[in-house]
């Protein structure tokens, strides 16, 4: 036969027996279908049978092995009884299905492994059960996209787009092997998810997008030759840097996390040793499946392109998770975390133990925030927003009854972040946050001061386009600079208030929808992204018949004793106007997630006991739920504290509902008294609704002889509003703590 076949070699399986071409091949066989003179049956020799072949096709049906465990006869799988792949009676690992076997194991070979083209082999997943990497080789030629010119090649995915970045000088050895964009060095990897140990991809991905390109390719900023340049991200993770967060003024005290913050994602080295942060470029950028077209891939399946909106990737991240030792976050990424170990939260009054049960004190613990953090909260904050009820969201305030009515916006995060980071010749250091080196707001409408008078209609107040530079020094953080950020779209936010010019800490009252920054107060149970109720003075009022779900993971033990069968620990406080009718406060709900308990009483000095409840025996959803109903007297504030019993916390979804029928002997309850503020004046000591009647501001508990009615803040404005003070704080605000120039006003 090699007379003529001289390229071809017999197969050389291991054992004594060495086939002969006549033991796959029959030469005078003019009944046969098979290509390749393949014979019709062929012996097994560890099985003595002769078993059938059909052997129609190159792929696919009747192929070398198309897998149809049905029959069994493809030619490369009747022999075979000990072998991983393709065996005789279908056992086995699959291997390439209906794919032409001749490709990576031709006949001029002796049909031994040797290659072939990449996107033959890695078309299907394999798993040789080595375990490395852990469940085989998965099948990338199907993550690159479909119709569309992949920004790493072309029209034509092929060997030569491939080898621009892998190395085959070690291959299938069960690493993968990257080439340096530069100097052609190589980047060794064990398997994906084993970052911690092996080289660091990102700075592979940096190397080709950067200034100069790849510049061991005879054309760096055209890598794959088909007129795709890469962008320039490296340049924009030069910002030097490096701040433990911690920002104010002397209008509003000092607050932040003391974490540690950069001017980028925390991608080098460097970066994640000083913040804690972990994050690759490929978390965001799947390598195979990112194309200009579809530029993000799911940070939870990153072989999944993006879909969603900008915004709605964002937030997959920044979404806050479930507390502070559990930010919700990919496999592999890490947020800033927050040293509960710092001898310097000593000197900022911050007790630990008390804020957090001990909870983190043995590990550091996760801070999400995005820009504030969570002021009135003893404890590393993580994001836990409302979105869609931020200034800068979707149902923004303006468009709510008895706000300004000006245009608002669904914006985009980058209107205002870059996510690869901030860094400029002349701005070296970058900015925080991300944000942006240059925001154009010509785009939004600045609608003015709600106590001064707002900008329209019609609205014509308009940002400006123009560089931005956040100075960083000590806890000035230069928002409202020159070049700050805040006046690129508030173009009249220095004359909304007086005091903007001397109180420059922004971050200190305006954050990502946090509920003292949205400068509307329509009822805390609109916006409610913090937990600013672990106070009796600080109580959300609550609709009658509006479920509100909070969240009391870190809420903190406000130790009230026991109040009826109710005795609530890490609690939230909540207020009820009474009407002369039964009133139900419940946590009985399918939202209830622990063990709750409740207590009701008259008023937050003496806390008169009403009555309590732990385990409701009523409750379908769960009899450790908590109810309570009593009789109310109109216009009576009640106090409702809910907690965990025992240990427990979590979300808890609570419900206020009038039976609308009088009822008789409500509790006894002494009216409270406060100072009420008119005009900044101290009118007297009055009940709250004395002093609503006035038009002034309620401040309970407070004596008229030696209180001193604030001066206004930028939070809310104008007459019939009625504030709260919590008298347990004094004038020199702790980390956290509300001050008394920012106090949280009650109820709508």
């Amino acid at each position: 036969c090699k007379t003529c076949h001289a390229d071809h070699i017999g197969h050389t399986p291991g054992g004594p027996w060495q086939p002969t071409c006549e033991d796959c091949h029959a030469v005078h066989d003019p009944s046969s279908m098979n290509l390749s003179l393949i014979a019709q049956t062929v012996l097994n020799q560890t099985l003595g049978l002769n078993l059938p072949v059909v052997f129609t096709s190159q792929t696919g049906a009747n192929s070398f092995d198309d897998g149809d465990p049905a029959v069994n006869d493809g030619i490369c799988q009747v022999c075979h009884t000990a072998t991983t792949y393709h065996r005789h009676d279908g056992s086995g690992a699959a291997h390439n299905d209906g794919l032409q076997c001749t490709v990576c194991h031709p006949h001029g070979a002796g049909f031994m492994p040797t290659g072939g083209d990449c996107t033959a082999c890695h078309g299907s997943p394999q798993d040789n059960g080595d375990g490395v990497p852990a469940g085989g080789r998965r099948a990338v030629v199907g993550e690159f996209p479909v119709s569309n010119a992949h920004a790493h090649y072309g029209i034509e995915l092929n060997n030569d787009a491939c080898q621009v970045c892998h190395s085959l000088g070690t291959h299938r050895d069960g690493h993968v092997e990257l080439i340096d964009p530069d100097d052609g060095s190589i980047y060794r990897f064990v398997r994906p998810g084993d970052l911690a140990s092996d080289p660091d991809v990102s700075t592979f991905c940096s190397g080709c997008h950067d200034a100069d390109g790849a510049t061991r390719l005879a054309t760096p900023l055209d890598p794959f030759g088909n007129g795709n340049t890469a962008p320039d991200v490296a340049t924009r993770l030069l910002g030097t840097l490096q701040w433990d967060q911690q920002y104010g003024d002397f209008c509003f005290g000092t607050e932040g996390m003391l974490r540690g913050g950069n001017s980028h994602h925390d991608i080098s080295d460097a970066d994640q040793a000083f913040s804690g942060a972990k994050l690759e470029c490929l978390n965001c950028h799947g390598a195979h499946t990112v194309a200009r077209s579809q530029p993000m891939s799911d940070p939870f399946s990153t072989t999944t392109a993006w879909a969603g909106s900008g915004n709605d990737f964002c937030l997959s991240c920044h979404a806050g998770g479930g507390g502070p030792l559990s930010p919700g976050l990919p496999a592999g990424v890490m947020s800033p975390v927050v040293d509960v170990n710092d001898p310097r939260w000593a000197g900022l009054g911050v007790d630990w133990c008390e804020t957090l049960n001990g909870d983190c004190l043995a590990q550091d613990c996760s801070s999400l925030r995005a820009i504030d953090d969570c002021d009135s909260v003893e404890g590393p904050y993580f994001m836990d927003y409302s979105w869609t009820h931020s200034a800068h969201g979707l149902n923004s305030k303006r468009g709510w009854p008895g706000y300004s009515g000006a245009p608002s916006y669904d914006m985009d995060c980058m209107a205002c972040h870059d996510p690869h980071g901030s860094y400029t010749p002349t701005n070296t250091a970058g900015n925080p946050y991300m944000i942006r080196d240059t925001v154009d707001g010509t785009g939004f409408v600045d609608d003015g001061a709600r106590p001064l008078g707002f900008n329209g209609p019609p609205w014509q107040t308009f940002g400006i386009a123009r560089t931005v530079s956040v100075g960083v020094s000590g806890i000035d953080v230069d928002w409202g600079g020159t070049e700050g950020l805040c006046g690129a779209c508030h173009s009249d936010w220095l004359a909304a208030y007086d005091f903007h010019s001397f109180c420059t800490g922004c971050q200190t009252c305006h954050g990502h929808g946090m509920a003292f920054g949205e400068a509307d107060f329509v009822g805390f149970d609109d916006d409610t992204p913090c937990p600013t109720n672990e106070y009796c003075t600080q109580a959300f009022r609550l609709a009658l018949d509006t479920p509100v779900a909070v969240d009391t993971t870190i809420a903190i033990d406000d130790a009230t004793g026991v109040c009826g069968a109710g005795a609530p620990a890490q609690g939230l406080w909540f207020e009820v106007v009474g009407t002369g009718n039964a009133i139900t406060a419940t946590t009985c709900s399918a939202n209830t997630a622990f063990d709750t308990s409740m207590q009701v009483f008259c008023d937050c000095e003496t806390l008169d006991c009403v009555d309590g409840n732990d385990d409701d025996a009523a409750c379908v959803e769960s009899t450790t739920h908590s109810t309570v109903t009593w009789c109310t007297d109109p216009d009576q504030i009640y106090y409702v504290h809910v907690g965990g019993a025992g240990a427990a916390f979590g979300v808890f979804e609570i419900t206020i509902s009038d039976d609308a029928t009088p009822c008789a002997s409500p509790p006894v309850c002494s009216p409270e008294i406060g100072a009420c503020c008119v005009a900044q004046v101290v009118a007297g000591n009055n009940t709250r609704a004395e002093c609503d009647a006035l038009g002034g501001s309620w401040f309970v508990g407070e004596d008229c002889d030696t209180f001193t009615c604030p001066a206004p803040a930028p939070l809310f404005g104008g007459t019939g509003e009625s504030v709260r003070s919590p008298k347990e704080e004094g004038t020199q605000r702790p980390l956290h703590q509300t001050a008394p120039a920012r106090l949280a006003p009650v109820g709508p």
